[in-house]
């Protein structure tokens, strides 16, 4: 039984020295020691997880991990030990410095590091990183000389601290912390009786810098640093967490990391793969021998990359390679990552949440839930809290459909995902669509794959031939273990169906100059006499709901159709949640045949229809794009397997897009990305009718230049640990997650119920410079924004919409 969360009504506030509103300072490090224990073991009892844990950081050492993160659990908070924490509680002040910093200045004390030093296992200046890491707020500046010393004191309650302290939570020497020489009060502007705060800071991070150099000559002490931070912060997570929901800390961890709850091969094929099958009913044809192969071990290994493609069935194949796994060796989760929130929204709905809410969650992100850079105060204690809260409720669960940020943006030291690493550390892992990640993304990806030890499974359609080779060599400057990989047409045999369906000449190609004729196309198509489904795939938002009005004969009516009674679409991702929901389903559902009969469509998309629309269309129109976005885009029009049997073919159309002066429109993509579009551009119409092999020798022959990988903070900040300072994607800040005026009442209602997912269903992501800056409700999470209602509008069908030209249609 999966433990559950309750809403706690109490604290306890005994005692005078806390570490929260309603927590003793000691109470609060009882309950972090007891979490990492229940979670990881002592040193003469690890559990199965630290087994786990050391595996997937390929740190070799148990005991010096388990006794260092004890440790580290035990002194982590001892800088709230002062009167400036126990004022910003009190809501009467400010901190002058983080705790973090003032914990790691006492364990650099002399006398402290005297005491510790009993145990030859306990690594002082590992822990030393540790503690400063363990709110991911560290930096080498921020143990600097300030640039004008501030006023104000650190006056440190040690003693208090230490009679609290009586009776160990870990494994030292003396069970009791001594009497030692600790001064109480400290100044960046000592006078009499004061000590140098500044000089200690120094001292800190000289320490620091020091035990930077020497990790860099050190890998196993440089990954046993990153085991064990990382398992401080989990457990800090915990003891935070679980502590303000009345649960058993001990209980309750041990019940979501029971080995006995182990995901096995037949679990995976009863709980997902079966009842997905019975979804598609009458549609399913029956396992093709790309499938079959997938789930052989003996043909697909445990850390590959799967080429197949568009329409092949790569995510069943998926699952049957996630089952074979399984039965190798049981494991705690399978974690399905998706580039996107709507395509993992669609991968919870098909296949993980036939597992019941019970095992299954689908994990993405409406907000980033990191710390901010700004001075810490309560916001950013209940920002913190916010995030430990998301992930632990994600900790009792076993199959997960989530964006790849979400587990892999630990690699950043973003706060969340590390507080989701024990699940990650007992897992298999599938990564799809992999084609469509940008340099951060893959960057990422290429230092998970080099780092550490889980299996994965990486799957996409197309993929360029430099980042082919980077997977299969575990990173073109990295080094490391890669992947294997995995022609899906290489899995069957000689006559294999697969083979067919790769060779088969299913798209016509034509060019034409402009987007007006592009129209008449369009129009042409929809006027056939044989009912024909049209899907048009632009670059931006703004294009899309332009040409949808240029159709709809009512644009604002709740759904559009043309004057000829044919429905129009318009899908892209500036919806509210709860809407593009329901237009995905409806495009997905008109595009399906009914009753064996094709209906007249047109839907207008952006780039978001290349990896969240599973729809076959007749006529695909698109604007140049990426040369892997064009074949993902090509892979929505005669998308039938069997539509080699019949010889149906696909038209395509494809045109530049340009600025009202003429000149060429690359946006939203760079200069870089878009290297190789022309050259396919070419092929194609040179060409006229293509196959997807056709397609995948294309990409193969196209000239590239090398790809620099993006800083990983993870791997490369030594013993710093700061999030905020890289962004997991490129571009992140493009968009803003905001409410419509309207909603922002019912939001905050629906929060707080229990069916509290309602309310994020109202949020709608928009550009930045869509925000109503001046309109601020302190309400709401800081994350949170409140869009623009006076330069812009919602229309039912075609979202939110700018409001410069209201009365003009005109393509741009």
């Amino acid at each position: 039984m999966a433990p559950k969360f309750r809403a706690k009504t109490s604290g306890n506030r005994a005692g005078t020295l806390l570490a929260k509103p309603d927590r003793t300072l000691a109470g609060h490090t009882q309950d972090v020691a007891n979490a990492f224990v229940a979670l990881f073991g002592r040193p003469d009892s690890p559990t199965d997880l630290c087994g786990c844990w050391l595996r997937f950081f390929r740190c070799p050492s148990e005991r010096a991990f388990l006794i260092n993160g004890l440790i580290a659990a035990f002194c982590h908070d001892w800088g709230k030990a002062n009167d400036g924490f126990l004022r910003m509680l009190e809501r009467r002040g400010v901190q002058l410095l983080r705790h973090e910093q003032i914990s790691a200045m006492l364990v650099n004390q002399p006398g402290i590091r005297d005491w510790l030093r009993g145990n030859s296992d306990i690594d002082l200046s590992l822990v030393l990183a540790a503690v400063v890491g363990h709110h991911l707020k560290a930096r080498a500046a921020t143990f600097g000389q300030p640039e004008s010393s501030p006023e104000g004191i650190v006056r440190l309650r040690w003693e208090e601290l230490r009679q609290q302290f009586i009776g160990t939570v870990v494994d030292v020497p003396n069970p009791v912390i001594p009497p030692l020489d600790v001064p109480a009060i400290w100044s960046f502007r000592p006078g009499p009786g004061m000590a140098d705060l500044a000089s200690a800071m120094r001292e800190v991070r000289d320490r620091l810098e020091s035990l930077g150099d020497e990790l860099e000559a050190d890998e196993p002490r440089r990954r046993l640093l990153w085991a064990v931070r990382a398992a401080l912060i989990a457990a800090d997570s915990a003891g935070s967490g679980l502590y303000r929901t009345r649960n058993d800390i001990t209980a309750w961890v041990e019940s979501a990391f029971d080995p006995g709850s182990r995901l096995d091969g037949q679990g995976i094929w009863r709980k997902v793969i079966e009842p997905r099958l019975q979804q598609i009913g009458g549609r399913w044809r029956g396992w093709n021998e790309f499938q079959e192969a997938c789930g052989d071990p003996g043909r697909v290994p445990a850390r590959a990359i799967l080429l197949a493609p568009c329409g092949s069935g790569k995510t069943l194949a998926a699952w049957r390679w996630i089952a074979a796994r399984c039965a190798e060796r049981p494991v705690g989760r399978v974690v399905f990552l998706y580039p996107t929130r709507g395509t993992a929204t669609e991968g919870y709905r098909d296949y993980a949440s036939h597992a019941g809410p019970e095992e299954a969650a689908l994990v993405h992100g409406t907000a980033d839930l990191d710390v901010d850079t700004v001075h810490p105060d309560l916001a950013i204690e209940g920002r913190i809290q916010e995030a430990r809260l998301f992930a632990l409720r994600q900790w009792p669960k076993r199959i997960f459909s989530g964006t790849v940020d979400q587990f892999l943006g630990f690699l950043q030291h973003s706060y969340g995902p590390t507080c989701l690493l024990p699940m990650l550390a007992d897992s298999v892992i599938v990564v799809d669509e992999v084609h469509s990640y940008d340099r951060g993304m893959f960057s990422a990806l290429l230092q998970f794959l080099q780092n550490f030890d889980v299996p994965v499974l990486a799957m996409t359609a197309t993929l360029l031939q430099r980042r082919r080779e980077q997977l299969a060599r575990g990173g073109a400057t990295l080094g490391g273990r890669g992947l294997a990989v995995i022609d899906g047409l290489s899995l069957g045999g000689e006559g294999d169906e697969l083979r067919s369906i790769a060779d088969h000449p299913r798209y016509q190609i034509t060019g034409v100059p402009d987007c007006e004729t592009a129209m008449r196309r369009v129009r042409e198509a929809l006027a056939s006499d044989e009912p024909r489904r049209v899907l048009w795939v632009v670059n931006t938002v703004d294009r899309a709901q332009e040409i949808a009005r240029q159709f709809a004969s009512d644009p604002k009516a709740e759904s559009l159709i043309t004057r000829d009674g044919v429905p129009v679409f318009c899908y892209h991702s500036r919806y509210r949640l709860v809407d593009r929901r329901q237009w995905h389903q409806q495009v997905v559902d008109t595009f399906r045949p009914a009753d064996g009969r094709v209906r007249r469509v047109l839907a207008v998309t952006t780039q978001v229809c290349e990896i969240s629309l599973d729809l076959d269309a007749d006529f695909l129109v698109t604007e140049y794009a990426p040369a892997t976005s064009l074949v993902q885009r090509l892979g929505r029009c005669c998308r039938d397997l069997l539509a080699h049997r019949s010889d149906r073919r696909g038209e395509v159309v494809l045109y530049e897009p340009r600025n009202e002066d003429g000149r060429r429109c690359k946006a939203p993509y760079t200069d870089r990305e878009m290297e190789g579009c022309d050259e396919l551009v070419a092929r194609l119409l040179s060409a006229k009718v293509v196959s997807q092999s056709d397609l995948e020798d294309f990409l193969g022959g196209l000239p590239h230049t090398a790809e620099l990988p993006r800083e990983c903070r993870f791997i490369e900040s030594g013993p710093w640990a700061s999030s905020g300072e890289e962004n997991f994607r490129d571009g992140d800040d493009y968009t803003r997650q905001s409410l419509l005026p309207r909603d922002v009442e019912d939001y905050l209602r629906w929060r707080d119920e229990p069916a509290s997912w309602r309310s994020q269903e109202l949020i709608l992501p928009v550009p930045s410079g869509m925000i109503d800056r001046k309109k601020v409700d302190q309400r709401l999470p800081s994350w949170l924004r409140i869009a623009d209602a006076r330069n812009a509008s919602y229309l039912p069908a075609l979202g939110y919409c700018r409001d410069e030209r209201p009365d003009s249609y005109a393509i741009v």
